[in-house]
């Protein structure tokens, strides 16, 4: 049984769909977080804890590296996308540690046993 490369042709359409998904995604998080989180001096709303702005700098972190991968396939440099890859990967380590000491840490009061 012979095996072979599979080789797929991205057209133009491709890569400008996935760059404006990924566009779209970052407006939609940062119109979603903005009255609480990237602009709560403007609103007047209060501003997070030391965890939450760890929290938040993680994942937005991660939407950023989503544009910046999606930006280099379309722009066809995928060895510096496999590279990035690998900060990718220990940011997603530390986007499952993020969710879990918010957690422990809201749970843990007196309150709690």
């Amino acid at each position: 049984m012979a095996t072979g490369a599979i080789r797929y042709d991205s057209s133009r359409l491709d890569k400008l769909f996935f760059c404006g998904a990924a566009a779209l995604i970052l407006v939609t998080v940062f119109l979603g977080f903005a009255r609480t989180y990237y602009l709560a001096g403007v609103f007047r709303a209060p501003l997070p804890n030391l965890l939450a702005h760890i929290h938040g700098a993680v994942f937005s972190l991660w939407i950023l590296l989503l544009i910046a991968q999606t930006s280099l396939i379309a722009g066809d440099r995928v060895d510096i996308h496999r590279r990035v890859g690998l900060f990718g990967f220990g940011l997603a380590c530390a986007t499952t540690c993020g969710p879990r000491e918010g957690f422990i840490a809201r749970h843990s009061g007196p309150a709690c046993f």
